[in-house]
């Protein structure tokens, strides 16, 4: 009984921790301030993330999928800086904008040497969706 409990735990412990994500995320919470020099309107700033696990750095194994936020896929290489941009700027023209300025991105790759096999890879982009 008890070897089941643990076994079920371990599992769990692992799904968690081998699980790639994706989101994207967006504020109009402006505070009355002009975000941008130019007469354009600001609509939103939008935060867009994605990471997942590789192994052998290479290899995707758990990723997040850009195509569906929230949602992980396995065996299918998304934590790509193209796929980030899709994500975000889908999210700009759904919130009714026409272009987006200031764009800035930041890419991670992290070994885990506690693991000896998986790298876990991010990107995160941000930018200000405007009319």
């Amino acid at each position: 009984m008890w070897k089941k409990i643990i076994l079920a735990g371990a599992l769990t412990v692992a799904a968690v921790i081998f699980t790639g994500c994706s989101s994207v995320e967006s504020t109009n919470r402006f505070n009355a301030l002009q975000v941008t020099e130019s007469p354009s309107v600001p609509v939103a700033h939008i935060v867009g993330s994605t990471y997942g696990w590789y192994l052998f750095y290479f290899i995707p194994f758990f990723t997040g999928s850009t195509t569906s936020p929230g949602s992980t896929v396995m065996f299918n290489d998304k934590v790509h800086l193209g796929g980030v941009m899709d994500m975000v700027s889908a999210q700009a023209k759904q919130l009714g904008a026409t272009k987006v300025i200031d764009i800035q991105t930041r890419k991670e790759n992290e070994w885990m040497s506690s693991t000896f096999i998986f790298w876990r890879r991010e990107i995160q982009m941000s930018c200000t969706a405007v009319k």
